[in-house]
């Protein structure tokens, strides 16, 4: 999951990039779980509201010829808004394995005291 901000920052091959997102993947799975999740419900409404609301005002009401050509326009503004988030969240992880994984190496171990 991490590998596309891995392959961008770390300027590694893509195959590096895989390994080095599974390395820092490995200890926070739940939590990355729990982004997929948001995200992908996060995307089906984007795509599906948009229909659902506009099949809803069609029963109810009038709509005008031009409209069906509603549903598609506010479902494309609806991921063109949602979907860079959940790039934003994924780079955020991504950041926070690295910082995490840096002060962990910085850090001595309590046994050499």
């Amino acid at each position: 999951m991490l590998s596309v901000p891995v392959l961008v920052v770390e300027d590694c091959g893509v195959f590096a990039s895989f390994r080095r997102s599974q390395q820092l993947t490995a200890v926070r799975t739940p939590a990355i779980l729990f982004f997929v999740a948001h995200a992908a419900i996060a995307g089906y409404f984007a795509v599906k509201l948009p229909y659902y609301a506009f099949y809803f005002l069609a029963s109810h009401f009038s709509l005008p010829a031009w409209s069906g050509w509603l549903p598609f326009i506010l479902s494309f503004v609806f991921v063109a808004f949602t979907e860079p988030l959940c790039a934003i969240g994924c780079a955020e992880i991504y950041f926070d394995a690295r910082e995490t994984e840096a002060s962990n190496q910085e850090e001595p171990s309590r046994s050499e005291f």
